[in-house]
């Protein structure tokens, strides 16, 4: 089909089909994950659902279109996904104006991942029923949004609601993106919603094929957060060409997708996001940690029993191997590090009620923290499960330590909460991850430079930080496992990524090329880190 022979008609339902190239890089940056659900709201000429196809397939998805939904109001469309795809599954498509449909009509229960190139079509050009949608959406999502804006904000806003939790969306949308006044509300809308939003233009005309002369807008919104009311991160950037984008993604920290894209799946392996398997929480602040920490000389100075303190992650130096136990904080103990915390809710005796009344009651009184807690001299409060810990400063990469004997932290370290019951070959996995190549380069990609170069991770980069799961017989798992955090505890970082690196391999999860690579990428970034210190210095 010749495009003069349809395009008036595609015009006025406000159709640009997007190019296989473009498709497939935002396709790269959305999809991480081989169950990943889906959802193209306009999906025309399909190529958006033929990239997300092979997308799915190359993660390792033996049917790559069981997850994937769409829906579109011209009838051509279902054509030509008939022709291109007769496997998708036709419950998974609805014909109609996808302003009408619901979650439940659609995909009957929410998505991970948005993905396409809305409708064009000025408000004057809006269909009398189509509008009807359009104002009723409005009203219910984003009041101060104009009636007069283009039909792709009404798409964008829309489509959110499809999304759960942590989920992304990756749109083709036009140049008014940024200079529209309508344009204002949905990019104040994206950045109260979700934790990250990296805009960028392009200066090449994506649709010139098309018959349009207007400039495109890449849009990839990460981490959706429905009514936190946030003030996400946004960065602007401006490419020559589509070629440009995944190294402008790289840089703005949301490259990370670009990680699986290095062959590194096979059946029996995948990626998965931290934030999907586990929760991520600020340790305990204990409102003052020089009266709270103690050290073994500490303690004997004001006689308190070491039976009465409580052992604890007091920060990150202390996770020197793979696991916390508590062996480990006893040993740290008793060669003096401050390890110990006074928490009452282990037990009290008089030494202890002494060195309590050194704190003068008008301190009590004024610390926020001590305020928020039923008895101000019990730090630690619930006995929440605590199954690893995460260091979220570091200088080379950081550390996942699983524990074992739910030991408690303060808030120099994160703590984790696994969602699920995972076995324990798959807990094994997690530390080895993060200190293989394939882990450092995800750390340093989610993280950010600050102070004197150190890598800092907030929770939510913590959530998007990947880790690898592979078939592996138990005893090969503990094998690795015991070797790598042996030589953690030396010190030996390197052998350590390694150890981590062949385990990895001889499992199908990438090459030794490939480590190569992450270790090649992963410097950059380091190099990067540590040049923004100099320059603030």
């Amino acid at each position: 089909m010749g495009r003069r022979e349809f395009s008036a008609e595609r015009r006025s339902l406000g159709s640009y089909y997007t190019s296989r190239s473009v498709a497939d890089v935002l396709c790269s940056w959305a999809i991480r994950n081989c169950d990943d659900k889906i959802l193209e709201p306009s999906f025309g000429g399909c190529e958006f659902i033929t990239s997300v196809s092979s997308r799915l397939e190359m993660l390792g998805e033996r049917n790559p279109l069981k997850n994937v939904f769409g829906a579109d109001i011209d009838p051509k469309a279902f054509a030509a996904l008939d022709a291109t795809h007769p496997s998708a599954l036709a419950r998974n498509f609805r014909h109609g104006d996808f302003l009408g449909m619901t979650v439940q009509d659609l995909t009957g229960s929410g998505v991970d991942v948005v993905i396409g190139n809305p409708p064009y079509v000025r408000h004057h050009a809006i269909s009398e029923d189509v509008f009807a949608k359009a104002s009723r959406l409005r009203d219910s999502k984003l009041a101060h949004l104009p009636m007069q804006a283009n039909l792709w904000a009404f798409f964008v806003i829309h489509a959110c609601s499809f999304l759960r939790p942590h989920g992304r969306m990756a749109w083709v949308l036009p140049q008014n993106y940024f200079y529209a006044s309508y344009a204002k509300s949905v990019r104040r809308f994206l950045r109260q919603n979700f934790r990250s939003t990296v805009e960028i233009e392009i200066r090449q005309h994506l649709f010139e094929s098309e018959g349009a002369a207007e400039k495109s807008v890449l849009v990839f919104c990460d981490d959706w957060c429905p009514g936190a009311d946030l003030e996400g991160s946004v960065r602007r950037f401006y490419a020559d060409g589509i070629d440009s984008v995944p190294s402008l993604l790289l840089v703005a920290g949301e490259g990370s997708s670009e990680l699986t894209g290095n062959k590194l799946l096979c059946a029996g392996s995948r990626t998965l996001r931290l934030g999907q398997i586990c929760d991520v929480r600020i340790g305990t602040v204990l409102g003052d940690s020089r009266f709270f920490v103690f050290d073994s000389a500490r303690a004997d100075e004001h006689g308190i029993d070491p039976a009465l303190l409580r052992l604890a992650v007091t920060k990150a130096s202390i996770v020197q191997g793979l696991s916390v136990s508590a062996s480990h904080l006893a040993s740290a103990f008793h060669s003096g590090k401050k390890v110990a915390v006074l928490d009452t809710a282990v037990g009290s005796d008089d030494s202890v009620q002494r060195y309590l009344s050194l704190m003068p009651q008008s301190k009590i009184d004024d610390n926020v923290t001590f305020g928020k807690r039923p008895i101000w001299h019990q730090p630690f409060g619930n006995s929440y499960r605590i199954d690893a810990f995460f260091t979220g400063m570091s200088h080379l990469f950081p550390r996942l330590a699983l524990n074992p004997h739910n030991l408690r932290c303060t808030n120099a370290l994160y703590e984790l909460q696994f969602k699920g019951d995972l076995d324990e070959p798959q807990k094994l996995q997690l530390p080895l991850s993060m200190i293989s190549a394939f882990g450092q380069l995800s750390s340093e990609i989610e993280g950010r430079p600050y102070g004197s170069g150190l890598l800092k991770h907030e929770p939510s980069d913590v959530r998007r930080i990947q880790v690898l799961s592979v078939e592996a017989e138990t005893g090969e798992i503990v094998a690795a496992f015991n070797r790598a955090d042996v030589v953690m505890r030396k010190g030996d970082f390197e052998a350590a990524t390694s150890i981590a690196d062949d385990f990895f391999i001889a499992h199908g999860a990438f090459s030794s090329g490939d480590v190569v690579d992450f270790k090649a990428r992963a410097n950059a970034k380091r190099r990067e880190r540590l040049r923004s210190r100099v320059k603030r210095a």
